[in-house]
């Protein structure tokens, strides 16, 4: 490929994305590898629910006047949309071979 006209990003860039051998980390995993299931996707969306910065988000909500009754679903809710979100963005990226979706 011609890189003449390109930037020192564009071409640090192309060199990053363009040599996967350079960091086998990062190559998606072979489906046969592959061992996570349902219970365990569910366990670490739950520890990433229950880490510290969730005293922010729930304190947050509280202080525009919601009872605790009332913020643990809205809280709930917030946490299952954008884990949503974040399960379709990976599973397109895994679909597509492309670590950068």
């Amino acid at each position: 490929m011609d890189l003449d006209g390109l930037t020192k990003v564009q071409i640090l860039l192309f060199a990053l994305c363009n040599h996967p051998d350079e960091s086998p980390d990062l190559d998606p995993i072979p489906p046969e590898e592959r061992t996570w299931g349902g219970l365990d996707y569910w366990a670490y969306w739950c520890s990433d629910m229950l880490a510290p910065p969730l005293a922010s988000t729930v304190s947050s909500v509280m202080a525009l006047g919601f009872t605790a009754r009332e913020t643990i679903p809205i809280v709930f809710f917030g946490f299952l949309i954008c884990s949503v979100v974040i399960t379709l963005t990976g599973k397109m990226g895994m679909n597509s071979n492309n670590i950068h979706p």
